[in-house]
């Protein structure tokens, strides 16, 4: 097995391609959530399914297009990403839940997080990272 030394590459260098952008602000990540919690909310009816869902679906999705591009997966970096995800399916599922309609849920949650998510790369918003408690070794 060849072992791989070099950096892994991510969406802010200069190598990334302009097609990449779309997916680096979160496009993808944005509809993937929206998709996700819709499929989940039109199964179970369970808001927290719809949430769970939306977040797993464009979290996987982002970790699945890193893995292709070759960059450090959104999950090591310090990024809001699946916290932006959670946060538009979240607001999909509550406005559909109190009867606003598919189509102003979806762009809400999607813009919702499209926000959070460009405002991560653009201001450099971020959540702190984990940090053990004495005497954990995790």
């Amino acid at each position: 097995i060849v072992e791989d030394r070099r950096p892994a590459r991510t969406p802010h260098d200069p190598q990334c391609c302009l097609p990449c952008f779309p997916q680096t602000l979160g496009l993808v990540g944005g509809l993937g959530q929206v998709v996700g919690a819709e499929k989940a909310l039109m199964l179970t009816g369970s808001l927290i399914a719809a949430i769970l869902s939306g977040t797993i679906t464009a979290a996987l999705g982002g970790i699945i297009r890193d893995v292709i591009a070759g960059w450090a997966t959104v999950i090591s970096r310090k990024e809001l990403y699946v916290s932006a995800a959670a946060t538009g399916a979240g607001v999909f599922a509550l406005l559909m839940a109190i009867g606003i309609g598919p189509t102003v849920s979806a762009l809400k949650g999607f813009v919702t997080a499209f926000l959070l998510r460009g405002g991560g790369l653009a201001i450099g918003w971020h959540l702190p990272p984990y940090r053990s408690r004495p005497g954990r070794s995790v």
